[in-house]
């Protein structure tokens, strides 16, 4: 009897103990464990590339004043949403804002690499 009711106390404790780490919610795009705003790394990653491409020359001043107010339209877009509290309407938008910053970059990328290309010749 004793040891029914202690297999039955380690049990009820066992689950107890697990269900909060359960619970933990586990944000989109590598949020990762805990992270409250997921979409700050991805920023954060965007911007240093930018900073990247600056650095080396691949894209001009303007081109990188362009890149910096869209960071803070973003940033802007972002800390008003957060004060009601984003809801997948603006989490959706918030994803799509960063995908054309993105592809932006990305494309700029290409052309530096086709300008390389043509002044090797």
């Amino acid at each position: 009897m004793r040891k029914t009711v202690l297999f039955s106390i380690l049990a009820a404790s066992a689950v107890a103990l697990s269900t909060p780490a359960a619970a933990q919610h586990f944000g989109g795009h590598g949020g990762g464990y805990g992270q409250r705003f997921p979409f700050e790394a991805r920023q954060q990653q965007l911007e240093q590339r930018v900073e990247r491409m600056a650095y080396n020359g691949r894209i001009s001043r303007q081109e990188y004043r362009l890149f910096q107010r869209q960071f803070a339209h973003f940033d802007r877009l972002q800390r008003d949403y957060r004060r009601g509290g984003i809801d997948r309407w603006e989490a959706r938008e918030l994803d799509t804002q960063l995908d054309r910053i993105q592809a932006q970059i990305r494309e700029e990328r290409r052309e530096a690499r086709r300008d390389d290309r043509r002044n090797r010749w």
